[in-house]
């Protein structure tokens, strides 16, 4: 991690990955993984026995789990019981 971005958590912006406006994205139905890509470790492999539906998942819930936890977002420390009647 040696740019910016990266150490402020934010390799997505990574100015040592070159210029990626000219190649397909996540919405492009191949995409070609860079060499140097895996040298830097940013390819996540889908463990056996999740399908790709779930695995699909993975990418926007942890922006929010990201964006949350910049904010400080959290659970209250009290909690309230409601009945209902």
């Amino acid at each position: 991690m040696q740019c910016e971005p990266c150490r402020t958590g934010h390799s997505e912006m990574c100015e040592n990955l070159g210029n990626n406006l000219d190649r397909p994205g996540g919405f492009a139905q191949y995409y070609t993984v860079l060499p140097r890509q895996i040298a830097r470790n940013v390819i996540y492999h889908i463990p056996d026995g999740i399908s790709y539906d779930r695995a699909s998942l993975g990418e926007p819930l942890s922006s929010v789990y990201a964006c949350q936890e910049n904010i400080n977002v959290g659970f209250p420390r009290k909690t309230c019981k409601t009945t209902w009647c």
